[in-house]
């Protein structure tokens, strides 16, 4: 059986009935709230209009859950960005994480499978130190100088609760996409998030809004994880949901600057089209002649031709914007990890590391 996601949009506006909900199959209507992330604002929704189907019960249940869960997770990002910033990292808080704590009524409400921080790219090894002494463990991934610009960190708390937090030392690992946010303009334009504690910083509604469009488009080409099951494409509705309430955020000299800024960085028809389809599909509201002025840009942009393309085209515009001297070092980093990641990634074979590294090319290695 099939069934119109569209109605998850229309219960967020209030403009479904409570006829239309009940008749939605649950377990299919559930899956679709949890792909889209947005069962909190959905219970919030139903709760506005005094309108509530039977199997928003289930919903309900889940949500305390994630409600526990924050507790704790906002007790140990906390620490983390504590440990950071007194081992000089000056760690600001991205995307979900910073907007849960911000914009949203409870954080809670923002669900996300981890806590995005990005550092001074020259306080990496310090930031290593400190998280582990606080008890975090790197997870298990690739390293180099040019293969990777972030690691995974984990932490099992006191309730069994398991929390990760990505360590960006760049924004991000393409060459292309990278310098769009370097660490410099994040932290100069930062604000102040005290409910995560004195050192917590964020970045500013305008670099927030771009970022939020940016990541959307990201995952057009790249798939993300919903309960561990693989999704993929622009569908998740939590991402057009922080974009809506970004929109309420901008101030009106930043919606003013923002036509050039997007000009500058080569993501004006990034963000044309996010706040687009945020207006149509949640009634998000943009100036008009905000909306006029990003539309009418007719330039061809690096960035909208690399977020709009397949993977393999990705590889290949990544490749060509390093400079000579990187393209052999991934090359390098990639075909010959440490010494430490073989011995993990080929845990079942405990015979000559190069035997190891021959298993490797042969099977056909890949940046993971």
């Amino acid at each position: 059986m099939t069934q119109d996601p569209s109605w998850i949009e229309r219960a967020l506006r209030g403009d479904a009935t409570l006829g239309e909900l009940e008749c939605l199959d649950p377990d299919i209507a559930l899956d679709q709230v949890r792909r889209n992330g947005v069962g909190g604002l959905l219970l919030r929704a139903f709760r506005k209009n005094a309108q509530s189907p039977s199997w928003a019960t289930r919903l309900r249940d889940e949500q305390r859950a994630a409600a526990i869960w924050e507790l704790r997770h906002q007790q140990v990002i906390s620490h983390a960005i504590e440990v950071l910033d007194t081992a000089g990292c000056e760690p600001i808080l991205l995307k979900g994480t910073a907007l849960a704590y911000w914009l949203y009524a409870d954080p809670s409400l923002r669900p996300r499978g981890d806590t995005d921080i990005l550092i001074r790219e020259d306080s990496r090894i310090a930031a290593e130190s400190a998280l582990a002494r606080s008890g975090f463990s790197r997870r298990f991934g690739i390293d180099g100088k040019v293969v990777t610009h972030q690691a995974t960190y984990s932490l099992r708390a006191p309730d069994g609760t398991i929390h990760a937090l990505d360590l960006h030392w760049r924004a991000n690992n393409s060459p292309i996409l990278a310098p769009l946010f370097p660490h410099s303009e994040l932290s100069h334009y930062s604000e102040a998030l005290g409910t995560l504690g004195p050192a917590a910083r964020r970045t500013d509604a305008t670099r927030s809004l771009l970022l939020a469009c940016a990541h959307r488009a990201v995952h057009e080409a790249n798939p993300y994880y919903v309960d561990n099951e693989k999704v993929g494409g622009l569908s998740r509705l939590v991402w057009l949901y922080d974009i809506h309430l970004l929109c309420e955020a901008l101030s009106p000299q930043a919606w003013a600057d923002l036509p050039t800024t997007c000009r500058a960085k080569g993501l004006t028809r990034i963000v044309s089209a996010a706040l687009a389809d945020a207006k149509q599909r949640l009634g998000a509201r943009v100036p008009a002649d905000v909306e006029g002025a990003l539309a009418s840009t007719r330039n061809e942009e690096v960035v909208h031709s690399y977020l709009c393309s397949d993977k393999p085209t990705q590889r290949r515009m990544d490749w060509r914007a390093r400079p000579w001297v990187d393209r052999f070092r991934f090359l390098h980093e990639v075909a010959l990890p440490s010494a430490t990641y073989m011995r993990t990634r080929y845990a079942d074979d405990t015979t000559w590391l190069p035997w190891l590294y021959l298993r490797r090319l042969a099977s056909g290695w890949r940046a993971s």
